[in-house]
């Protein structure tokens, strides 16, 4: 009897359910992947946001400044007190990212827009302060970014701004 130097079919059925069992397992990890992606860029740009904001808020001296056509008087403006509804902030913006990457913010809600930007404004009272009535030291803001792509709760982030 002579010995051929070929693949047995068994041999090459086997090694073909290796190879298929490899490519379903690789495209099945795509779509995770893809999710994931989609939820740092999300991440991401809702941190953008954030920055610009807080930035905006922290670059004067708060007691009225005009917040991307939003004219904020923290001197007048109603504490928020305890945030209870996240659906009903007391200010929003809005904003979108064209393609130059950089985000464009505003508080006219007839634009089209990618993100929504809640704001809520607690006052924190001058404990050092023996004054009556209390002077507000700071205040917390806290903004809350959803997509219009993405369901969920939305992003949250604080930031205590001064009252100088």
């Amino acid at each position: 009897m002579q010995r051929s130097n070929a693949f047995s079919l068994i041999e090459v059925v086997l090694s073909l359910g290796i190879i298929v069992f490899s490519f379903v397992t690789i495209f099945g990890v795509f779509p995770i992947g893809l999710n994931e992606s989609g939820a740092s860029i999300y991440e991401t740009r809702s941190a953008q946001l954030a920055r610009n904001v807080f930035a905006t808020l922290n670059s004067r001296s708060f007691n009225k400044v005009n917040c991307y056509g939003l004219p904020l008087d923290l001197g007048t403006v109603e504490d928020a007190g305890p945030i209870l509804n996240k659906n009903n902030p007391q200010f929003t913006l809005y904003a979108n990212f064209p393609i130059s990457g950089q985000p464009v913010i505003t508080s006219n809600s007839k634009v089209t827009f990618g993100y929504s930007i809640g704001l809520w404004f607690q006052k924190i009272p001058d404990s050092n302060s023996l004054a009556s009535p209390t002077p507000i030291a700071a205040t917390r803001v806290t903004m809350l970014v959803r997509s219009q792509d993405r369901s969920g709760p939305g992003i949250e982030f604080q930031s205590i701004v001064g009252n100088y």
